[in-house]
C-alpha cells in the first residue's frame, strides 16, 4: 500500500505537542507511583524519607502544572524556530513523499531520501488526532498526515496493515 503526500512545519509541530503530552503524562505517572510509595508502604510519619519523597511528589506535580500553563507559549515559539531551522536544513524531510508498507519493510522515499526499515526496526506506531507516527527504535519518528489518505477508511487500512506487519515481525524477532 502507499501513500504520497508533504510534510509541513505545523505538522512537525503537531508531533512535538504529542511528545511532550507523553512526557507530562510520565511526569504525572511516576510523581503518583512516588506518593503511593511514601504514603501507602507505612513509612513512618515524619521520617526523612517520607518527607523529602512528599516534598518531590508536590513539587513534581507543581511544576509540571506550572510548566504545563505558563511554559508552553514560550517553548511552542522555540520550537516552530527549531522547526525553521530543521526545514533549512533538511529539506528532503519537507519535500512531497511517499511510503509504502509490504511484508517485509516500510519504505520512505522522495528527492533526497530513499529508506528501506524492516519492521523490526520500528519501536511503535501511534494514531494521534490527524496523524500516524511510525517511530523507530532510534527515536526517528516518520509523520504521516491523514491528509495523505483519501479517506478515513483508507486510512484505518493503511493503520491495521502496518500493525499487523510490526506485530507479526515482533513476533519472530
Amino acid at each position: 500500500m502507499d501513500v504520497t503526500f508533504t510534510i509541513t512545519v505545523d505538522d512537525f509541530m503537531e508531533f512535538r505537542k504529542f511528545k511532550n503530552r507523553k512526557r507530562f503524562i510520565n511526569s504525572i505517572i511516576w510523581a503518583g507511583i512516588a506518593f503511593t510509595f511514601a504514603f501507602g508502604i507505612g513509612i513512618p510519619h515524619h521520617t526523612p524519607l517520607r518527607i523529602m519523597l512528599s516534598v518531590a511528589c508536590v513539587l513534581t506535580l507543581t511544576l509540571d502544572g506550572v510548566a504545563g500553563l505558563v511554559g508552553v507559549p514560550t517553548l511552542t515559539s522555540q520550537w516552530k524556530r527549531k522547526a525553521r531551522t530543521y526545514a533549512a536544513k533538511n529539506p528532503a524531510y519537507f519535500f512531497e513523499t511517499t511510503v509504502s508498507i509490504n511484508a517485509e519493510a516500510f519504505r520512505m522515499k522522495n528527492v533526497g531520501i530513499d529508506a528501506s526499515l524492516r519492521w523490526n526496526t520500528i519501536r511503535d506506531i501511534v494514531e494521534n488526532k490527524s496523524y500516524i507516527y511510525v517511530v523507530t527504535r532510534s527515536g526517528v519518528a516518520i509523520i504521516i498526515p491523514e491528509r495523505a489518505f483519501r479517506s478515513p477508511d483508507e486510512s484505518r487500512r493503511f493503520l491495521d496493515l502496518a500493525n499487523s506487519y510490526w506485530k507479526t515481525a515482533r513476533k519472530g524477532v
